[in-house]
């Protein structure tokens, strides 16, 4: 027999069962597994910190979780007086992407969703419709140490975070210029690296790097955009924008910065090299 119930999120069943036919028992009430709902776009695409605490982003952690705590460490970063954002791809690659989030989460970090974020989403959602018995490919083995929770933190996270009291945007891989958040494709912030202009003005975004230019070169400001995602050209720094994925993952350094000091990049060197980047894994198929 099934009885419903509500539990302040919805209504849950509960399936009751009993050991003989008498009424009087002993019953066994054992709670239904409600199937875990992901969607495909954050609720809040577009978040707005409003703070007046200090503002520490970091760049591409990709589960280097060791790096990460020794980021903050080397920054002084005081969770008390500061509000950490990251700035995507915080999992996936590295080391320990479970360790990653998780700490992520305890301290209370923000964070932008990233290609790789994405990626993951889609991995788990294929993985939860097969109640959990179809295994991931061996890069996404990982998932399976998720928790619901958090799954939920990952879904909902934003493609960008305004800080108004720095004039400042964080996403993971950039922005077509003048054009309003709103209309800002998903494409864009989690893959684009640079923006091609046509002979009539308009722009459009690109995952290459051989056409086009870069895309924190072209943004035109007046809000400085903090950026990850193009490990490829290490930090970057340009007018309105800051680039801060510097290939830890690769084995190069993990970066960070304060918003209300741009003067100062704070950076720790990676462990080893936990991946070797794709362009020299291809060249060694070839």
């Amino acid at each position: 027999m099934w009885m419903l119930d509500e539990d302040g999120e919805g209504f849950v069943f509960y399936r009751i069962s009993h050991s003989c036919w008498s009424l009087v028992g002993p019953f066994v009430v054992e709670r239904a597994t409600k199937p875990l709902k992901i969607p495909s776009s954050p609720v809040e695409r577009h978040k707005r910190l409003v703070t007046d605490k200090r503002v520490f982003v970091i760049g591409d952690i990709h589960g280097c979780v060791d790096e990460f705590k020794l980021l903050l460490k080397k920054a002084d970063v005081d969770l008390r007086t500061t509000v950490v954002v990251l700035a995507g791809d915080l999992v996936n690659k590295g080391p320990d992407s479970v360790a990653t989030l998780r700490y992520s989460r305890q301290i209370g970090a923000l964070a932008v969703r990233g290609n790789h974020e994405e990626a993951v989403l889609r991995c788990v959602r294929t993985y939860y419709s097969s109640n959990k018995e179809s295994l991931p490919i061996k890069r996404y083995r990982w998932i399976t140490g998720l928790r619901d929770d958090d799954v939920r933190w990952l879904a909902r996270l934003p493609f960008t975070i305004s800080i108004p009291s720095m004039n400042a945007i964080v996403v993971h891989a950039g922005l077509i210029p003048n054009l309003p958040l709103e209309e800002q494709s998903a494409e864009t912030m989690v893959s684009a690296r640079n923006v091609v202009t046509a002979s009539d003005g308009t722009m459009r975004s690109t995952t290459s790097i051989s056409e086009g230019l870069p895309i924190g070169f072209v943004w035109p400001g007046p809000e400085l955009v903090c950026f990850g995602h193009d490990a490829k050209r290490r930090l970057q720094r340009h007018d309105f924008s800051i680039g801060l994925d510097t290939g830890c993952v690769y084995g190069d350094r993990l970066t960070g910065i304060y918003l209300d000091d741009l003067t100062k990049v704070y950076q720790v060197e990676a462990g080893k090299v936990y991946e070797k980047p794709a362009s020299e894994r291809q060249q060694r198929r070839v």
